[in-house]
């Protein structure tokens, strides 16, 4: 039997806009998230321009996911406090997934 030929996948163009206001695609920031204003941090993946606002969708390294921030909320310069807030969240996350698999490993253990 003979091999399927393989359909060649068109590439979609980028989302949004490739720069807007010194920000580009790619840049790694840390920002408070739009609406909730919780920080998050994480590459950019796409830029956009509405009519009032301008966000920033980026992939967020603490609570995994894709956020938006307005770019107004980016924080430029990080201080330590912002720093060590997000590396905190890391961490605690990674203590509970600990737990949770220790969890796990126990209830396999009974039965």
């Amino acid at each position: 039997m003979a091999k399927r030929r393989k359909s060649k996948k068109k590439s979609t163009p980028p989302k949004g806009v490739p720069e807007l206001r010194g920000y580009e695609v790619g840049q790694y920031i840390y920002a408070l998230s739009f609406p909730n204003k919780v920080i998050v941090r994480g590459p950019i993946t796409a830029l956009f321009k509405t009519e009032n606002d301008e966000f920033a969708e980026l992939i967020d390294d603490i609570g995994s996911g894709y956020r938006f921030a307005l770019l107004d909320d980016i924080i430029d310069k990080p201080t330590a406090r912002h720093i060590n807030s997000a590396n905190s969240k890391v961490a605690s996350k990674m203590r509970k997934h600990a737990r949770e698999q220790e969890a796990k490993k126990e209830k396999a253990r009974k039965k």
